[in-house]
């Protein structure tokens, strides 16, 4: 056998262990990237129902919510491709890349979300005996319009990198269109 002949033959080793390596990340990526839309929808939407954003003086509408909003943004929104992240640059085209992209959007949020919510304060009523509480917010109201902002983005990247990666896999794309409401327009 030549030279040329051997390398040829591995190349060919090398493209066809790439395409199977990308073939199981698809397959251990795809629930993940399918439901990330809805969870970073779900986090937004809990963010939303937390903080009164109408008024000049921002507040916070429904304490629950505003702890369930932080809480689900302080979660990793891509476990799976965390585990297998050495391995992502064996998926085709801007997968990889953009997969890395969300992996370091997560952290972001993750870091974000954890430091806003160290600054929640439950305050239990003295006065009432039925235990009721007030979250007080000991940091800066702008800080939920940030939260708000990169929530956002990452639900349009979300979108947009599901459906190519359920076309890589070769699954019917799923129809995220009742989630675009939520994209804060000037992260599109």
């Amino acid at each position: 056998m030549k030279a040329t002949e051997i390398a040829a033959q591995q190349h060919g080793e090398a493209v066809k262990l790439r395409e199977d390596t990308a073939a199981i990340l698809g397959r251990l990526m795809l629930v993940e990237m399918t439901v990330l839309p809805g969870r970073v929808a779900a986090t937004l939407r809990a963010l939303h129902a937390g903080i009164e954003w109408e008024t000049a003086a921002m507040g916070i509408k429904s304490g629950q919510a505003l702890i369930t909003a932080l809480d689900e943004a302080s979660l990793s929104f891509v476990a799976v491709a965390e585990t297998v992240e050495d391995r992502i640059h064996n998926l085709p085209n801007a997968l990889g890349p953009d997969a890395g992209t969300l992996i370091g959007a997560s952290r972001s949020l993750n870091d974000l979300a954890k430091r806003m919510r160290a600054k929640i304060r439950v305050m239990q009523d003295p006065g009432d005996l039925g235990g009721k509480s007030h979250v007080l917010y000991a940091g800066a109201f702008s800080e939920f319009r940030g939260l708000r902002k990169q929530l956002s983005w990452m639900l349009n990247a979300s979108i947009q990198y599901a459906g190519n990666f359920q076309d890589f896999v070769g699954v019917a794309r799923t129809d995220y269109k009742d989630l675009d409401a939520l994209i804060d327009p000037e992260t599109k």
